[in-house]
């Protein structure tokens, strides 16, 4: 047939389904009776057909005819058992059985651990993802020094498991709100323009609307603006997360495996722009300068009790983080402790004109142990030849030394005691006003016989960072040294070196042995230290200097933020859940939505398929609510869920069998 054929009006007294027929005619199917009862007048189950309608000539065309051809197929009819009027599927009710299976016996106590199930799992699910993130936190502080890719890697874990919390958090949040929104449709009449809105209140588009329809209403307002300020609020809790952490690139040094410069330690070379090796006087006076240019890194902090403050004392031993007491405690209690010393390499940073060092875990040991003896004549150094008490309580005399002078301190090398040690002999003399004086100790001289060993080199893993023997016994008698050997009777030679009471080699030391030998150590370990700095340098496999940053993180910020977030969420759940379960909460599924709103879009009939919500929602005047209606079936009350104009609010919805 022709497809701008008009089909036949319906006659006034029966009402019947035109169908387009295949053959090119018009099909009546009568209407169920179950659709009977939406319409008016009744309707009367008819088996009329309606005569066939002629259709003209094909026109002479090249393109088929729908007159011979099939219709199209929104045109064909699907079937006769299904019951249409007009364009509106209708499909026939269920039998009562199949209906009874779709009942539920509504009880609190069941609908509250559903809701609470889903509210802990979303609440379970934070918990895990925050002790993710502290887990991240604990092993990059850790990690110390991180590159820049591991520092990549920890800003995109980071990144991830905040925005997992962020979504988990919203998504939670909508949650509450799909729960929530039954109550608050029970709890008041509202218009279809209001429904429409609650339901979909989980999004915060819609809420805004709502803010624009109620903005005469305070209290909705302050709820629907609470609503909108807890999101807000857990993304801005997720952010703050960002704030307790810092990446500080100040220190920020890594080490990686490379070439490095590592200090020749064969020679003591001599700082004369000269090349080859140094002569043996030469090395002797490089070794005794090195050691008292240590004097530069000594700090000074008087206690007011101890003698050795500006050695050791209350913030400090020395302005040198590679040379260190090699036993404190001992330091504290007797003032006597051996020196370590942690070698350097040195390499290039980007960016930098200038080698940077870096200490490394090699390290050499020096111990210094002085044993007493009083000097009772000459005590003023003022004139020789001087006397002294040795051990046995004999006396002898010292008529070889010429380095003397009043309240002078005067270090002698005198032979060696091991392959790397060094026999020292000090001798310290008092104000000549008070040498005049004889009597008590206190104004006696001092002579200390002391040796000083240095040991190889720990964790050395090349040839290059090996001390060889005579360097180290160098090194030991090196405040001694003055690079000029004096001859003596008998074939004995020696090398001193005189030092005035104003500096730290010449201070008093209250006739303490143990002082004596941590200073000597001192020496020996400052010696050992700037030859390291300032000897040549050979390029060997080592550790080089790379750029990084450290993680610092502010551990109470951490601990106070995600306590707001967590025990927030747990609060809120417990609030919506209590508040929730007093009303029947339908899931949130379109067809279980659809059917509650059959009220509402059954009485469009066929029209309003392309019309939104709000031009459907405009045609309803009446205020509405949700609430439940009831009958009794025999003993048994049957309820059922509606909304309509009708309906009683209820704060509690009733318990048993819904429909």
């Amino acid at each position: 047939m022709d497809i701008n054929q008009p089909m036949l009006p319906n006659s006034s007294h029966t009402t019947t389904i035109h169908l387009l027929c295949r053959g090119g005619g018009l099909q009546r199917y009568p209407l169920s009776p179950l659709d009977q009862q939406y319409h008016s007048p009744p309707l009367r189950p008819t088996t009329t057909t309606c005569p066939r309608i002629s259709s003209p000539p094909p026109p002479q065309t090249e393109h088929k005819s729908y007159a011979t051809a099939s219709p199209p197929r929104y045109l064909r009819v699907p079937g006769a058992d299904a019951c249409r009027r007009g364009l509106q599927t209708r499909f026939p009710t269920m039998e009562p059985p199949r209906q009874k299976k779709l009942g539920h016996n509504y009880r609190p106590l069941k609908q509250f651990r559903k809701l609470a199930q889903r509210l802990i799992a979303r609440w379970l699910l934070n918990v895990i993802l925050c002790g993710l993130l502290v887990v991240l936190f604990k092993f990059y502080e850790n990690d110390g020094i991180l590159s820049q890719f591991e520092k990549r890697i920890f800003n995109g874990l980071y990144l991830g498991i905040s925005l997992f919390i962020a979504i988990n958090m919203v998504t939670s949040l909508k949650s509450m709100a799909d729960m929530m929104k039954w109550s608050i449709l029970a709890g008041g009449k509202w218009t279809a323009k209001e429904i429409n809105l609650i339901l979909d209140i989980s999004s915060y588009q819609r809420a805004v609307q709502l803010l624009g329809l109620w903005k005469r209403k305070p209290f909705r307002v302050l709820a629907i603006l609470n609503w909108i300020c807890l999101g807000i609020g857990a993304q801005v809790g997720v952010a703050i997360l960002g704030l307790t952490f810092n990446l500080e690139s100040d220190d920020g040094i890594l080490t990686i495996l490379g070439p490095v410069n590592a200090t020749l330690l064969d020679h003591y070379y001599a700082d004369n722009g000269g090349g080859g090796a140094p002569t043996e006087s030469q090395e002797d006076y490089m070794a005794h300068l090195y050691g008292d240019m240590i004097y530069a890194y000594l700090t000074s902090v008087p206690t007011g009790d101890e003698p050795i403050s500006s050695i050791g004392g209350g913030n400090g031993i020395i302005d040198d983080a590679s040379i260190n007491l090699a036993d404190r405690d001992s330091f504290r209690r007797t003032n006597h402790s051996g020196w370590v010393y942690n070698y350097s390499d040195w390499s290039y940073m980007a960016g930098q004109l200038s080698p940077r060092s870096l200490r490394t875990n090699r390290t050499v040991i020096v111990k210094a142990n002085c044993t007493r003896n009083a000097i009772i004549g000459g005590k003023a150094g003022v004139q020789k030849p001087f006397v002294i008490i040795d051990m046995n309580g004999t006396n002898q005399t010292v008529d070889w030394l010429d380095r003397l002078g009043e309240q002078g301190t005067t270090y002698v090398t005198n032979g060696t005691c091991g392959p790397r040690c060094a026999k020292i002999q000090v001798f310290k003399f008092i104000p000549n006003h008070i040498a005049q004086d004889v009597g008590s100790q206190d104004k006696q001289g001092d002579h200390f016989d002391c040796t000083v060993g240095v040991s190889s080199v720990q964790n050395a893993w090349l040839d290059e960072h090996i001390l060889p023997d005579n360097i180290a016994r160098r090194a030991a008698s090196a405040i001694g040294l003055s690079g000029f050997t004096t001859p003596a009777r008998d074939g004995f030679s020696f090398q001193s070196f005189l030092y005035n009471s104003a500096t730290t080699w010449g201070r008093d030391v209250s006739h303490s042995p143990e002082l004596m030998g941590t200073i000597i150590g001192l020496f020996t370990a400052g010696s050992l230290a700037n030859m390291d700095r300032h000897n040549p340098k050979k390029q060997v496999l080592g550790h080089v200097l790379r750029a990084g940053v450290r993680l610092l993180i502010v551990w109470p910020y951490v601990w106070i933020t995600l306590s707001i977030i967590m025990g927030g969420h747990a609060v809120l759940a417990l609030i919506v859940c209590f508040r929730a379960n007093k009303v029947f909460c339908k899931q949130d599924s379109p067809l279980s939505t659809a059917r509650l709103l059959r009220p509402i879009v059954e009485r469009l009939g066929p029209a309003g398929c392309a019309a939104s919500g709000e031009e459907i929602a405009a045609s309803f005047p009446m205020r509405m609510t949700y609430g439940v209606r009831s009958k009794l079936d025999g003993a048994v009350a049957v309820h059922h869920l509606d909304i309509g104009d009708d309906l009683e609010e209820l704060k509690v919805f009733p318990a048993g069998y819904y429909d």
